[in-house]
């Protein structure tokens, strides 16, 4: 059995704190939640990645609780 399925963490509750991969795209670095999948968008580098795909955590929570 993988570790994603054994996890219950799902895309709405994770902050995406780690573990979390950086991977060269077309046209610069993305960020991945290895515990739900989620992608963050392009960025040059991988701090601006990994802070693209926080931020939407980030996003996702405050309209969450709006």
């Amino acid at each position: 059995m993988s570790r994603r399925t054994q996890t219950s963490m799902s895309f709405w509750k994770c902050g995406h704190f780690s573990p979390v991969l950086v991977e060269e795209v077309e046209g610069g670095k993305r960020a991945k939640c290895l515990l739900c999948g989620e992608c963050g968008e392009v960025r040059e580098g991988s701090e601006e990645a990994l802070r693209a795909l926080r931020d939407r955590a980030r996003q996702r929570d405050e309209a969450q609780s709006a």
